[in-house]
């Protein structure tokens, strides 16, 4: 039989040996990182309950929890829900799943909101169907939702609080600023500050008409009030931030004289304020302090008591804004906004 020593080598060479395996342990690459579930990040879009009409624009944030579980929150902002965790998020394939408990209790009890929906092939959208109560009642809508960010990362900015002006109980100011734009195409829209749907209203004049009609050439106006009875000044202050728009301006009334004035104008029902109008003006239509709101070219509303064909629409009331500032003529050169002078 031989006998092999195997006894320790010198020291020297054990020296040697441990640095080329050292060497060797940094030359490798490292171990593989867990690979984060796809659908981690930010997702925002909406629930279109009747698209360009009513559409409630969402904000999700999924991540994975220390365990490995998904796991993430959801911001309505025109409902005042902001990080409300959301239940059971699920990725099987490329269907997602996730829950989101119900702020508020419908039909006598609370409801869970549900998401179901598909993950697009290149990671970067999910569409499908969202089934709840936000507004109007429970029922199914599709959504759609982008994905915009990282886990943690930059969230949807909704732009600063716009200055508000307090109106006397005959709105002069209001009638001093749109009577000195006169040579611009004029939006006025009346909402609370409080109201769902106002908010969401809000939103899409801002996306459909604001964000797609460039230049000074166009201004809005938007009156904040009593429309449900307890509604605060406060409340407008924070709901001034819906429609950001530098062409905008912010006014605040306690009162339902103007909207009753309004709402006289464009042919509701005696008594009835006229909240939740949208009412487009195109140039050299003249309103001097003191005297009645003029007649409005276009009128839209929101389930107010007026014609169907009347409702609130983003993408007509686009293409009426545009209209009138093509009859307009774009080398005439519109006087700057009123809140710049």
């Amino acid at each position: 039989m031989t006998i092999i020593d195997v006894a320790p080598p010198p020291r020297r060479s054990r020296v040697r040996l441990a640095f080329a395996a050292a060497l060797a342990a940094a030359l490798l690459p490292p171990p593989p990182a867990a690979a984060e579930s796809p659908l981690a990040g930010i997702w925002t879009g909406t629930i279109d309950y009747a698209p360009a009409e009513l559409e409630i624009e969402v904000l999700v944030e999924i991540g994975e929890t220390a365990e490995g579980a998904l796991a993430g929150t959801v911001d309505v902002p025109v409902a005042k829900i902001l990080y409300q965790p959301l239940q059971d998020v699920r990725l099987d394939g490329v269907e997602v799943a996730f829950d989101m408990p119900a702020m508020r209790a419908h039909g006598g009890g609370a409801a869970v909101h549900t998401f179901r929906g598909t993950l697009g092939e290149d990671g970067r959208a999910i569409s499908g169907t969202f089934h709840g109560w936000l507004e109007r009642g429970t029922r199914d809508a599709p959504f759609r939702l982008e994905r915009t960010g990282e886990p943690g990362g930059e969230r949807l900015d909704w732009g600063e609080a716009q200055p508000l002006r307090d109106l006397s109980p005959g709105g002069d100011e209001l009638a001093a600023a749109f009577d000195a734009d006169r040579d611009r195409v004029r939006l006025l829209l009346t909402l609370s500050p409080t109201c769902g749907v106002c908010l969401s209203s809000a939103r899409i004049v801002q996306r459909y008409v604001l964000d797609a009609v460039d230049g000074p050439g166009l201004a809005a106006y938007v009156v904040w009030g009593p429309m449900l009875g307890d509604e605060e000044r406060a409340d407008a202050e924070k709901a001034t931030v819906f429609l950001a728009d530098p062409r905008s301006s912010h006014y605040w009334t306690p009162r339902h004289d103007l909207a009753e004035a309004l709402g006289r104008v464009v042919g509701m029902p005696e008594g009835e304020p006229g909240w939740d109008l949208f009412l487009l003006y195109p140039p050299g239509t003249r309103w001097p302090p003191g005297a009645p709101p003029p007649k409005p070219a276009v009128t839209m509303h929101v389930e107010r008591s007026l014609p169907a064909e009347q409702s609130l629409n983003g993408e007509a009331l686009r293409r009426a804004a545009e209209a009138a500032l093509a009859a307009a003529g774009s080398s005439e050169e519109p006087a700057p906004p009123a809140g710049d002078r």
